[in-house]
């Protein structure tokens, strides 16, 4: 019998409550990777990559920090790169 082994790396930031239904995610199913975001009203609260090494956790830590409102259905939409969420 052959086995066969995946290796899933992961970060997360971010505290999800159970107060916090609000979940998008930016899955890219051809790699298996993707970054999963939890909110509280329009705003990240918490967030998750999963073998998405080229960026890593940081797009996710500055939406968290920004707490500025976010479209749900833009942030799931993985055409709009995460900086463009990002307000400076």
């Amino acid at each position: 019998m052959r086995r066969h082994e995946t290796k899933v790396r992961r970060e997360v930031a971010g505290t999800r409550q159970p107060e916090h239904p609000t979940f998008a995610d930016r899955t890219r199913i051809e790699g298996q990777a993707f970054h999963a975001f939890w909110l509280s009203g329009d705003r990240v609260v918490a967030g998750m990559q999963v073998n998405r090494w080229d960026d890593r956790i940081a797009p996710v830590e500055e939406l968290i920090r920004g707490r500025q409102s976010i479209d749900p259905d833009r942030l799931a939409d993985s055409s709009v790169p995460l900086a463009a969420h990002v307000l400076v």
